[in-house]
């Protein structure tokens, strides 16, 4: 999960999550990263795009829910 406080956006705090999540997943060997969010959540999506994530579709949770999903080639 992913989250920012409203109060400490604009600070440069998803950029950093992202950046240390890419980094250690490197260093484990992994090839990209993965994440999903809900199709609404606008400020997510628009932050994955801004940090190279490209849009893969849609995909169901178990209970059937829809997510947008994006990946990171790293």
């Amino acid at each position: 999960r992913v989250a920012v406080a409203v109060s400490m956006r604009g600070r440069g705090i998803s950029t950093a999550i992202i950046n240390f999540a890419s980094e250690h997943a490197r260093a484990l060997g992994h090839v990209s990263l993965r994440i999903d969010t809900h199709e609404g959540n606008v400020v997510m999506r628009r932050m994955l795009e801004k940090h190279g994530f490209e849009l893969c579709g849609v995909i169901h949770l178990r209970n059937g829910d829809p997510r947008v999903a994006y990946e990171k080639l790293l």
